[in-house]
Order: C-alpha cells, then sequence, then structure tokens
C-alpha cells in the first residue's frame, strides 16, 4: 500500500481546478471482479484485424459505459481516449474551464457512478468496492503531445499481451553489483551473458570518419550476434544507437536515473525488449556525481566492466 500511495501524490504546486489536462488510472480493489479478459493475437500489431484486444465484463462494460457518460453531466470535462484493461483503466481527460471542484472530486463521482450500477446490475445488493482508494494523475503539460498519449493508451492490450508471451524480458531482475553500486534490470538479461559483448564510446571530439568507423564496427559486431553496451550519451554514441535499432541490433543501454515505480518503457523501446533486443540497466539509487563528467565517466566505466563480465548478481 505504501506504494500505492506514493503513486497517487498529488502535486503541491499544481491548483486542479484550473484548465488542465490529466492522464488518470484507476486502480482495481482486489475484491472486485477482472473488468475484462485479454483476446487476440499479440503479433498482430494494433489496428489490424485480429490484434490484442480486452474483451470487457459486465463489470468492464458498466466503467466503459460511465465514462462515456461522465462529460454528459460535467462538462467542463471532455474525455480524448480511455481504455478499460482486466485490472486498471487509463482515461486521457482535459479540464476545459476552472471548476468550482478540485479535479479529483468529479474522479471520484465517476468512481461513484460506477459503484452504483454495478450494485443495481446485482439486484441492488452492496457490492464490494470497485477501485481502489484514489487514483494515480500525470498532468499532461502543453509542450508534451497528446498524440502520443492517446497512442499510448491504445496500445495497452498489445503491451500486455506481448508482457504474457515473454514474460522473460519484462521482470525486473535482483539487483546486479557493478563497479561498487547496486543496479536493476529490465529487459532480455540473457544479453548479460553474451560472450560477444562490445562497449560503444564516442568522444565528442571525434571526427566524423571516426564516427563512421566505430558505427561501422559496431554495426559489424551486432549483425554478427553480438551486443553493443554503452549509456549512449554523446550525439556520436546516439547516431551508433540509431543506426544498431535500424539494424534491428542487441544492446545494453545503461541509464543515468533509477527506474520510476511500476516502469515501463516508451513503445519503441518496449517493441526492443519484446523481440529481446534490449536490456535496460538502472542505478538502484540516484548517482549523485558532484559534476556531469564525472557522471558520465562513471558510466562508462560500468559499461565497460558489463563487457568484461565483471559483475556479480546479488
Amino acid at each position: 500500500m505504501e506504494k500505492i500511495r506514493n503513486y497517487t501524490r498529488r502535486c503541491n504546486s499544481h491548483d486542479y481546478c484550473k484548465p488542465a489536462t490529466y492522464h488518470i488510472i484507476l486502480h482495481k480493489a482486489t475484491s472486485a471482479p477482472d473488468f475484462g479478459a485479454l483476446r487476440g493475437n499479440p503479433m498482430i500489431p494494433y489496428g489490424k484485424h485480429g490484434n490484442a484486444y480486452i474483451y470487457r465484463s459486465p463489470l468492464g462494460r458498466i466503467i466503459d459505459e460511465e465514462i462515456y457518460r461522465w462529460p454528459e453531466f460535467y462538462p467542463s470535462l471532455k474525455v480524448f481516449q480511455h481504455i478499460v484493461m482486466p485490472d486498471h483503466v487509463h482515461i486521457l481527460v482535459r479540464v476545459l474551464e476552472k471548476t468550482p471542484k478540485k479535479f479529483g472530486f468529479y474522479v471520484n463521482k465517476l468512481k461513484v457512478s460506477i459503484k452504483i450500477r454495478w450494485n443495481e446490475a446485482n439486484g441492488h445488493s452492496i457490492m464490494p468496492p470497485v477501485f481502489l482508494p484514489n487514483y494515480t494523475d500525470r498532468i499532461i503539460f502543453p509542450w508534451r503531445s497528446i498524440q502520443v498519449i492517446i497512442e499510448y493508451i491504445r496500445w495497452n492490450p498489445h503491451r500486455l499481451a506481448m508482457r504474457h508471451l515473454h514474460p522473460e524480458f519484462f521482470r525486473r531482475s535482483r539487483p546486479i553489483m557493478i563497479e561498487g553500486r547496486r543496479w536493476q534490470a529490465y529487459g532480455n538479461l540473457f544479453l548479460l551473458r553474451n560472450p560477444f559483448k562490445d562497449i560503444v564510446r564516442v568522444s565528442r571530439r571525434a571526427t566524423e570518419s571516426d564516427r563512421e568507423r566505430m558505427k561501422g564496427d559496431a554495426l559489424f559486431n551486432t549483425t554478427k550476434g553480438g551486443v553493443a553496451v554503452s549509456p549512449f550519451i554523446s550525439e556520436g554514441e546516439k547516431q551508433v544507437r540509431d543506426a544498431i535499432e535500424e539494424a534491428a541490433g542487441r544492446m545494453i543501454h545503461i541509464q543515468e536515473y533509477p527506474f520510476p515505480e511500476r516502469f515501463k518503457p516508451e513503445r519503441r523501446r518496449f517493441d526492443q525488449c519484446c523481440e529481446g533486443r534490449l536490456l535496460i540497466l538502472a542505478p538502484m539509487e540516484s548517482l549523485a556525481f558532484p559534476s556531469r563528467r564525472e557522471e558520465c565517466l562513471h558510466l562508462n566505466q560500468v559499461a565497460l566492466a558489463i563487457a568484461e563480465e565483471r559483475f556479480t548478481p546479488l
């Protein structure tokens, strides 16, 4: 429950009465039946015939209907996209004008209307709670693309189906000790044991010909079954990363910040995890180096240690 409370914490500096856009998640209560079941083929992309989808249960259908009706009761709300998953609900909603009540009031009213409908569907019995207390919210600031969030919500059944198909690629590992620090992994752990791991390190001072040579070396290694290891910090390293991605090569990406709660990579990296082409390593605690240069040097040392198999699973 502590994790849930952290994940539903509100932004103290934000006025929840003013116009804004939110991506909210309502989590199913343990006692409630599933909102639906996964159907379809995980290998078929979203939007194609036979793709993965959620077949809604009677409760799931009630939730879906009440979300559609929500703006009818509160015209200051506009729902852009929503999806009912088996154990949670995603809603992308905009508050169009300043409201007399905070946004949480309207979310609570939605949850109450769903509970009333569920009680009615069961002969007016008092049914157990449908949702966990509170909800998750993420404020969508103007510089973030609404369409990207819409696509993220639409692709949820596909991501769930891929996690069922390849569970080994979507579990955080036990901590790994590298260069005196604990790291956590997400993705294809088998990449750590690949014997052909090469570090990708391109100096910002490298010439264009040097960059092309290093890119060629990395591509040669990965297309022959090897793995590129790097934090991919410099522009040259990012160019190598992009080339490896385009060639469907395999990588271990070392990121400088810990995984957030309920971490899921964005769609591009998610697809790479699905295909077993990516492993993401993140420190268990913030690195907190006094300068960016020292942090980058440490990340490169971690990459070298991984390439040389100087790490220990805890």
